[in-house]
């Protein structure tokens, strides 16, 4: 099998069908969209405002939109040690660090089929083993120095190197890649011990494997420390970080990307700065010393009553991430008793306004949906059969870390009431980000942590291995051999329908056996504009992190 795709200064490319079935396509992603966020007078409860994927579409330059201005934009938790493409953890991939780096290709929100060069000009694959990059020429790093293929294979290189995310070996859709080869200066060959469904994915920026290229100069330099001053080829450069308070990202004056013929980003300096707390984000956004903010779903809808443009971004997959290494959640009864003692309906109407609702598997607009699937009902009988199962049937406590911002600590809350009344003690710690990773994925430590959990359902493989299989850097996934065993047969299946079988089965096992998650809700997080922006377009594929590259001032 062969097939090519080529790129001409940044246009869309041509549709690709991934292997044999292709990336499935999301209804609604499009489409703008202002939130609906609750009131007596919205139809909180409507399939459709509950069940769509949506982003903002960007409106192409013209008279509408000026050149210019500094784009100011909070962060609700400081995004320490995420700067480093190549230490994240998956799911922790967030606005200031795809404005730093470029991959080598991406997808498009509006049709995950179509997949965009960044950092590849072209590339083709003409077995199912084999994939072959021809990078674009005359890129430079914000250091000055440049981009090509052998500093392509020292990035995925640094990546399996000792200390780093996949610590030795590959993971997740780069499983299996056995060999990187620098063809000549601007071409560079992967080779998977293996045909997989899913290998493409290894290359997506934002993907399953191989992150965004870092400068080896200052990667050499900087070690572990690169984070403190990231150096990519994105749209801006960092210039200045004040620790606890305030990021600086400049305008890259040498970005290769275009938006119909216009050089991006639009906006000359983006920054982020510290506020945590929603009504101090609100007053700053009214009084324009905030460009643009994430906000709670009731916070959203009050300043949408005010006028302020509302726009949902990607699907937000919130649950608790158990450890299946030490502590409570190593007994599957005790997973299965709180995801039964879970009330999701009450808690996506009344914690966010309608914008939520109950997790029931993988979302509608999957190509692997299972209309049959209906997830955990609330259940509080089940829940205490499960507990008395495992030995305590008067219940049992467990450990909740959750970010201190956002809609998170009062969802978690409204889960500590609900589960009280089964007997179940849930004791709440605010946690950041980096901590939580450390903690649970690193040192595979404490309880659970109530967080995005990703897409199930997403990729040709069905999203499994991030969660579901043993991996380096989550130390605290379980390592169950069925769970393997569904991972491995589903990526060596090319047959659409007979692949869809065996997703829709590992589905059922993995909530309802392994609980490998407990699920919670689909939530559709607000970005609320300031009145002098427009443009704003998410990160692919449907996260929640604006991308600042194509925002821009109203003319």
């Amino acid at each position: 099998m062969s097939s090519r795709i080529s790129r001409s200064a940044w246009r869309p490319l041509s549709r690709r069908k991934v292997l044999n079935g292709g990336m499935v396509t999301l209804a609604g992603a499009g489409a703008a969209a202002l939130v609906g966020c609750g009131g007596d007078d919205d139809d909180n409860g409507s399939e459709a405002s509950q069940t769509e994927i949506r982003t903002a579409t960007p409106i192409p330059p013209s008279s509408s939109v000026k050149r210019g201005g500094v784009h100011v934009a909070p962060w609700e938790t400081e995004p320490l040690g995420q700067l480093d493409p190549h230490l994240m953890k998956s799911g922790f991939v967030n606005s200031a660090t795809y404005a730093v780096y470029n991959g080598l290709i991406r997808q498009d929100n509006a049709d995950l089929n179509n997949l965009q060069g960044e950092l590849a000009d072209s590339w083709e694959n003409p077995d199912q083993v084999t994939f072959t990059f021809k990078l674009r020429q005359g890129v430079k790093f914000h250091d000055g120095t440049d981009f090509n293929a052998e500093v392509m294979k020292w990035n995925v290189e640094r990546i399996i190197s000792p200390g780093f995310v996949m610590e030795g070996k590959y993971t997740g859709a780069a499983a299996g890649l056995i060999k990187v080869e620098v063809l000549d200066t601007y071409t560079i060959k992967f080779t998977f011990d293996k045909p997989k469904v899913n290998s493409i994915e290894a290359f997506y920026w934002t993907g399953q494997g191989i992150s965004g290229a870092v400068s080896r100069t200052a990667g050499e330099a900087a070690g572990k420390d690169l984070w403190k001053a990231p150096v990519g080829t994105g749209p801006f450069k960092l210039t200045k970080w004040d620790t606890g308070s305030k990021i600086t990202f400049e305008r890259n004056p040498d970005y290769f990307e275009k938006l119909n013929g216009e050089a991006l980003p639009f906006a000359d300096r983006f920054e982020q700065i510290a506020l945590p707390d929603p009504a101090v984000r609100a007053i700053n956004l009214k009084n324009g010393q905030l460009s643009s903010s994430p906000f709670p779903a009731s916070s959203a809808k009050d300043l949408k009553d005010e006028g302020f443009e509302v726009i949902t971004g990607g699907l937000d997959a919130l649950g608790f991430y158990p450890n299946h290494q030490g502590g409570v959640f190593k007994d599957a009864r005790l997973r299965r008793a709180v995801a039964y003692g879970i009330d999701r309906q009450a808690l996506a109407q009344t914690v966010f306004f309608g914008l939520a609702q109950p997790n029931v598997g993988m979302p509608k607009a999957s190509k692997w949906a299972d209309a049959t699937y209906t997830g955990f009902p609330y259940d509080p009988k089940r829940a205490k059969d499960e507990m008395a199962a495992a030995g305590v049937p008067d219940g049992f406590e467990f450990e909740a870390m959750v970010l201190p911002t956002g809609d998170r600590p009062k969802a978690v809350e409204f889960m500590q009431a609900q589960l009280a009344s089964i007997g179940t003690r849930v004791k709440i710690t605010p946690t950041e980000s980096a901590a939580y990773v450390e903690r649970l994925m690193v040192r595979g430590e404490g309880d659970t942590f109530f967080a995005s959990t990703g897409l199930l359902g997403l990729t040709e493989s069905g999203s499994f291995e991030a969660s579901a299989v043993p991996n380096p850097g989550r130390k605290q996934n379980p390592n169950d051999q069925k769970m393997i065993d569904y991972v491995t047969r589903i990526s060596a299946t090319f047959d659409v329908d007979e692949r869809r079988k065996l997703i829709q089965e590992a589905q059922k096992y993995y909530w309802d056996e392994l609980v490998a998650i407990i699920p919670v809700v689909d939530y559709t997080p607000p970005q609320v504009m300031g009145k002098g922006w427009t443009n704003l377009d998410f990160v692919p594929p449907f996260t929640f992190f604006p991308d600042y590259k194509r925002i821009a001032q109203k003319a």
